[in-house]
């Protein structure tokens, strides 16, 4: 059983992507943010974002602020999964 009163100090995190093999797994500090973790993920897709699109984090399908803690995203979980969403800008 896990220990709600006192969380891991990191959490185990998988990014997926839709166009990707293989998925993004880091260990990031509870403090780390969604943005942070982002552009980490991008990174290992080798994505870079251009003025035709955007990219964010979800979660149970809640679109994540890059401003959020995984801390506070994860809660008193040690492990976490999102997904990396691709939103193309239409203009």
């Amino acid at each position: 059983m896990p220990d709600t009163e006192h969380p891991a100090a990191h959490v185990e995190t998988q990014v997926r992507f839709a166009m990707a093999t293989h998925p993004y797994d880091h260990s990031f500090p509870r403090d780390d943010t969604v943005g942070h973790i982002r552009r980490e993920a991008m990174d290992f897709f080798k994505i870079t974002e251009t003025p035709g699109d955007t990219y964010y984090l979800e979660h149970d399908g809640v679109r994540l602020a890059d401003t959020e803690t995984i801390g506070a995203v994860a809660g008193d979980h040690h492990e976490i999964r999102l997904l990396l969403i691709k939103v193309l800008v239409q203009g």
